[in-house]
């Protein structure tokens, strides 16, 4: 008897493996890119300054075809605004920008339009300004404040960096420069407690966000922000959040920065972008980061079931068994769920350790979306992820290893995805 029951059961699995079909999204359609704006660690060789000079341009034009052969499909630069006499380095740009520094854009731009990856599809390069030193709207600690300095230097540094790039188009003749950030890591406040984070974000998004959507407009460019997304396992994984001030976001801890944002921006009649594009930067214990990811990604989906999701920055971690977990967390939730669509890593720093993480070559691999079923991300599906998943068969719940498909249990459809791909 007890041999037949085991038939039996095995005969089950091997029917419905064979007259099941699962939905899943094309791994094709995934995109993976690089924060890039240095051909090293050090701020001595942030590019964007020094693209005048030969050597400088030949060795970001073999790292940029470097990463189009690894199968990254687009790149995001920062350029850092500063203002003159700020102890410049070749991180700060000046504000409003230099002709030499819009000169040195321009051939990026072009340079980057030309690069084509192994499938034949060109790179996009989407460019972005940061806010520093004297740019630094916060504050507005030069020249008279923010009217009369920080509005008329922001709006000439928009008019001639669009003028500059606006008109730039790649061989298939689409943009050179598809998207453009005004700015990055967005936020109103922390709503739960009263505090400003970043104060004047109000007048940014009010004045200058405005102005920055009609000049990109004019060049048919795609104009937009990024919010942020961070915190500790035990912030984003806590089921009893509560916030007075915006009901909508409980239970959904991740979003107190993002959601008091984007309703100011709602109550202002201020464009919210489709696709939403954040950083996120959790950081797992216990849980690991398919449960956080997985997480964030179902709290954003409650909160914005219409928006299209876009990862603008995320770590790139030291430790490459961290850096495979995290870069597989997103990539499985694509394949299951079809978001986030784009993920750019950022290689500075490692943000937990504080430490310089630099490799190159950039281990594009572990972001790329690995085969359905390598439960222990170790670049194989073998027995070791048979045994995974059998120990877990049955389990429920948000990020339970062995769920392959996300859909909150590990059952039938799993065991079919891991067979299926068993021994790749």
């Amino acid at each position: 008897m007890k041999k037949i029951t085991i038939f039996f059961i095995a005969f089950l699995f091997l029917f419905i493996s064979v007259c099941t079909v699962r939905a899943s999204y094309n791994s094709a359609d995934y995109r993976v890119g690089v924060d890039y704006y240095s051909t090293s660690y050090s701020e001595a060789d942030v590019f964007i300054g020094q693209y005048n000079q030969p050597a400088v341009r030949t060795l970001v034009l073999s790292q940029l075809q470097d990463m189009a052969n690894a199968g990254v499909k687009a790149i995001k630069t920062p350029i850092w605004l500063t203002g003159p006499g700020q102890g410049q380095t070749n991180l700060n740009r000046n504000f409003p920008l230099s002709t030499q520094e819009l000169e040195n854009i321009s051939q990026y731009a072009t340079d980057v339009s030309l690069i084509r990856g192994k499938d034949g599809n060109y790179l996009d390069l989407y460019l972005g300004f940061g806010w520093l030193n004297c740019a630094d709207y916060h504050y507005a600690p030069c020249g008279g404040g923010w009217d009369s300095y920080i509005v008329p230097n922001a709006e000439k540094t928009f008019d001639d960096f669009f003028a500059t790039i606006g008109n730039l188009t790649r061989p298939d003749g689409k943009k050179a420069v598809s998207l453009a950030y005004a700015e990055g890591e967005v936020i109103i406040g922390n709503w739960d407690s009263g505090a400003v984070i970043k104060p004047n974000t109000d007048k940014f998004l009010t004045i200058l966000y405005p102005y920055f959507i009609s000049d990109a407009n004019k060049y048919g460019i795609t104009p937009s922000i990024y919010f942020i997304i961070q915190g500790p396992e035990s912030k984003i994984l806590n089921n009893s959040y509560k916030n007075t001030a915006y009901p909508a976001i409980n239970n959904h801890a991740s979003l107190d920065y993002i959601y008091p944002t984007t309703e100011f921006m709602r109550k202002n009649n201020i464009p919210i972008p489709t696709r939403l594009d954040m950083s996120i930067y959790v950081d797992a214990s216990s849980s690991g980061y398919t449960t956080l990811i997985n997480r964030v990604m179902d709290d954003l989906k409650a909160v914005y079931p219409n928006n299209d999701i876009g990862v603008a920055e995320t770590y790139y971690f030291q430790d490459p068994v961290m850096r495979r977990q995290m870069g597989q967390a997103f990539a499985n939730r694509f394949l299951t769920q079809g978001e986030p669509k784009e993920i750019f890593f950022w290689p500075g720093a490692d943000i937990n350790g504080g430490s310089a993480v630099f490799q190159w070559p950039y281990d594009i691999a572990s972001y790329l979306p690995a085969t359905p079923g390598d439960l222990n991300v170790d670049g194989k599906v073998d027995i070791n992820d048979y045994s995974i998943l059998m120990g877990n068969f049955g389990k429920t719940g948000t990020g339970v290893v062995g769920d392959i498909d996300a859909n909150g249990k590990v059952d039938v459809f799993d065991y079919n995805i891991l067979v299926g791909n068993f021994g790749k």
